[in-house]
């Protein structure tokens, strides 16, 4: 047919004729934006009412996109990058209602800053706070260790907004979300990352360039730690990119860190150099790709601006014409 679709007929004597019109369809940014949003649109649950949340992490992609998350369902965010930052802050206040605590961090790791909270390093009012656990694992001896360093529960990171929600409001109500997350479709994460940041094309793009200037840091890192044989700190920083890429869905990127996280785990770094053409070519691409939204993030923000100036100057120009008149 002229639109490119097929036109299929059957006839039965003595019964009639059924006809299928089949029509293929482009789906732009547009319409994938606006199916994204209808998906992802979150609805408060009855009785809901904002909380205030401590984000404990040591990339800041990650507390910008939980915080991108929890703003969207009227939270108040709160970022700490280290747990001593974190213990200082609920040592100074007590109005937080929940901490988010990520679990592998430098210096003091997750599991340790939630055994001190719960001995009252950060307050007596504070030793009973919500804590849900932040992690790149995700198998049941993960949960268990979480729950027994004394945290209430634990998101697998990536997490969806709908997850994060469901883990908030049932903590906060002194309840046990018995929830263990199961992986998120990239796309999905991705969509979901440029749908909430709605019309507020700078803050998608500043998470972006927050993430790939860690990407290359940390990226620059793991070539040095290789060229030393130090399995121990790549294996950290493999955790800490895996965690963040497949967050902002860079699954390449995740995947391929988790690989190289394992690799380093059982000190195979020879097969993490022989492979090593590949993954900086898979860096490369999650590079370009991050270039590409915050170039298009930045010309809807110059648009944006464009056309307050014309509605700007136009006001101004009635106001004139009004003055005169």
């Amino acid at each position: 047919s002229a639109m490119g679709g097929e036109i299929q007929l059957q006839s039965e004597p003595g019964k009639g004729s059924t006809f299928q019109v089949l029509l293929r369809f482009f789906v732009d940014d547009t319409t994938q934006s606006m199916m994204s949003r209808r998906e992802q649109e979150w609805i408060p649950p009855e009785g809901h009412t904002p909380k205030r949340v401590l984000i404990v992490d040591d990339h800041i992609t990650n507390r910008q996109v939980a915080n991108l998350l929890l703003s969207e369902m009227n939270h108040e965010a709160i970022e700490a990058s280290s747990a001593r930052e974190a213990l200082a802050l609920l040592s100074s206040r007590e109005d937080f209602d929940i901490v988010l605590m990520d679990c592998q961090m430098p210096e003091m790791d997750g599991y340790e800053a939630t055994q001190q909270i719960r001995n009252g390093a950060a307050g007596e009012s504070n030793r009973s706070i919500p804590i849900a656990a932040l992690t790149a694992h995700a198998l049941p001896e993960d949960r268990e260790r979480c729950l027994s360093a004394g945290m209430n529960e634990y998101l697998s990171k990536p997490f969806t907004m709908h997850e994060l929600a469901h883990v908030i409001e049932v903590l906060t109500k002194g309840g046990a979300s018995e929830q263990v997350t199961s992986p998120a479709d990239p796309q999905a994460l991705r969509e979901q990352l440029r749908t909430l940041s709605g019309t507020d094309h700078t803050s998608y793009a500043s998470i972006l360039h927050n993430y790939s200037d860690m990407l290359r840091k940390d990226f620059e890192k793991i070539g040095t730690a290789l060229q030393e044989r130090d399995a121990a700190g790549i294996q950290a920083l493999a955790h800490r990119l895996k965690s963040s890429s497949l967050q902002v869905g860079a699954s390449a990127v995740g995947n391929a860190m988790g690989e190289i996280e394992q690799q380093a785990a059982s000190n195979n770094l020879d097969s993490m150099q022989a492979g090593w053409d590949g993954l900086v070519a898979v860096v490369d691409n999650a590079l370009l790709w991050s270039e590409r939204e915050q170039a298009a993030a930045a010309d809807k923000v110059a648009a944006a601006d464009k056309a307050a100036a014309a509605d700007k100057a136009a006001a101004a120009d009635k106001a004139a014409a009004a003055d005169k008149a």
